[in-house]
């Protein structure tokens, strides 16, 4: 798995991570109860409440090029949706290019679940999480959330960090191993259909 470093209060994990990984020796999740100023891609603000999941995962030495860092959203997209899996919980689909979202077939109505922020630090790489776990706040974003806890209560009460991070890092060497196409297909087959790419 790796190391984690946990704080009841942080501005932004991913700040955090940013100023602190070059000291971090070894794979390290950073996260923190509550973010005071946290974010999403663009710089997006990301409300964050005490039992929900905002965290950073530190992967040293991951060395993945510069032209390969896009591929990463989908790869810990799906990876996240695996782990999600394990708690029995499959009702989520992908938003590109970052989200996680539940999505209503009949109506096409999408509810935000969670968001992804991946950064490349030369040789070391970046992956923040945020999920709604037990509620969904008010987010500046195009759709409302939601959370596991309405969704799923066995899930939202299974969900365990560490497990997350094992499967993120075992996700992220297959990925090394075999190359996008496993994870792309992966991901067109649960991406949120009546969302377009613009």
């Amino acid at each position: 798995m790796g190391d984690i470093q946990y704080f009841k209060t942080l501005a932004s994990t991913h700040t955090y991570a940013r100023d602190q990984y070059k000291a971090i020796q070894a794979d390290t999740l950073i996260q923190a109860g509550v973010q005071t100023n946290g974010f999403g891609r663009r710089g997006t603000p990301w409300k964050s409440i005490a039992g929900n999941f905002h965290g950073t995962f530190i992967f040293k030495d991951a060395n993945i090029a510069p032209i390969k860092s896009s591929e990463l959203a989908f790869v810990f997209a799906v990876s996240t949706g695996k782990y999600l899996d394990t708690l029995t919980f499959n009702d989520y689909a992908f938003k590109w290019p970052n989200d996680l979202v539940v999505e209503d077939h009949t109506t096409g109505t999408i509810k935000k679940l969670g968001g992804i922020l991946i950064e490349n630090m030369s040789q070391d790489l970046l992956l923040s999480i945020g999920l709604n776990i037990a509620h969904a706040p008010n987010n500046v974003e195009p759709h409302p959330s939601v959370c596991l806890q309405e969704l799923s209560p066995y899930a939202a009460g299974a969900f365990c960090p560490g497990e997350l991070f094992g499967t993120l890092k075992n996700d992220l060497n297959h990925y090394q191993m075999i190359g996008f196409e496993y994870y792309e297909t992966k991901w067109q087959k649960k991406c949120a259909l009546k969302v377009s790419k613009s």
